[in-house]
């Protein structure tokens, strides 16, 4: 079992926090506006943020290992709450991929959607409360956007699948 930390403190700002690991790196975080001028990511941004960071590194790994590259490679990922919920869930996820570089497109896509269907922690634990879907514009070829599709015979995380499922039936 691998274990994590952070560490939250308040600073003299409203309610701005500083975050940081036990590696020393630090963030700023703030979900309000106004007084505080919003200084810092909110924590739903946060949420979106590891989404996407999960996804490239996972992407980025897996081409490594195949003995590719690309030259670039970003994602912007958007997300939607009902804000009438308490908790106001992400309802809908998309992670929208650029990418340029030699490697094959169906070999490209093929990793991104393994990465979201298999290896991404994060996006499959949004994955149980949002429509996830991502696209890939690829040496400015744009892909349609595809909704991620998890095959659930394979998931033992019990928990998760009854949140989805009583999610969905909730819809």
């Amino acid at each position: 079992m691998k274990n994590y930390s952070v560490y939250l403190t308040k600073d003299e700002n409203g309610s701005t926090f500083s975050a940081s690991n036990s590696d020393g790196y630090e963030m700023t975080i703030n979900g309000l506006s106004g007084e505080d001028e919003g200084r810092g990511i909110s924590p739903m941004e946060m949420m979106l943020s590891a989404a996407g960071g999960c996804a490239c590194i996972d992407v980025v790994c897996l081409l490594k290992q195949a003995g590719e590259e690309l030259d670039n490679f970003t994602v912007k990922v958007n997300g939607s709450r009902n804000m009438r919920e308490t908790p106001a869930y992400f309802r809908e996820v998309e992670l929208l991929f650029t990418a340029t570089g030699v490697v094959e497109i169906s070999k490209l896509k093929n990793i991104v959607e393994l990465s979201l269907q298999k290896y991404c922690t994060v996006g499959r634990t949004l994955e149980a409360f949002s429509n996830m879907s991502w696209s890939l514009n690829y040496n400015s070829e744009q892909s349609d956007l595809y909704p991620l599709v998890i095959d659930k015979s394979q998931d033992s995380n019990e928990v998760l699948l009854r949140a989805k499922n009583n999610l969905n039936a909730s819809i």
